[in-house]
């Protein structure tokens, strides 16, 4: 039996993107449901919020210039377009390097602490590999 606390980052993030969605299934019950039901909904919950959040740095960034644009020439150029792309672009750079810095974050604090153990991920590896995929037990730690 896996025993999976319900304060660790990957169970709040994976209980956020099911609230996101709107789920009222209940929680897997075995590591390997838990492992693809936390990675469909993940990936729904960080495209859809990846999405509005593109959609806002567009309106709010670069909506002005490219009316200004509209307005002074009566059409809207090339430069605007490239504009609107290394926007997306620059926004992209700067989700990977957030993450990517979360990421370092995380590993340092758990170094700290001296947290060791396969994980969500090498648990599931793990039973993979050995064809048996263990029940879960959620707690509150």
């Amino acid at each position: 039996m896996l025993i999976i606390n319900k304060q660790s980052w990957h169970f709040r993030l994976y209980s956020a993107a099911r609230d996101f969605i709107n789920t009222d299934s209940p929680l897997p019950g075995s590591l390997c449901g838990y492992f693809w039901s936390w990675n469909i909904h993940v990936a729904i919950y960080l495209f859809m919020v990846t999405l509005m959040a593109a959609l806002l740095a567009l309106i709010i960034g670069f909506t002005p210039v490219c009316l200004w644009s509209w307005l002074v020439n009566h059409s809207a150029s090339a430069r605007d377009v490239i504009l609107i792309i290394w926007g997306a672009i620059g926004f992209l750079v700067l989700c990977g390097f957030i993450y990517f810095w979360a990421g370092r974050l995380k590993n340092k604090v758990q170094q700290s602490q001296g947290l060791s153990g396969l994980g969500v991920v090498g648990a599931f590896i793990k039973a993979t590999k050995e064809k048996v995929c263990p029940f879960i037990e959620y707690r509150e730690e």
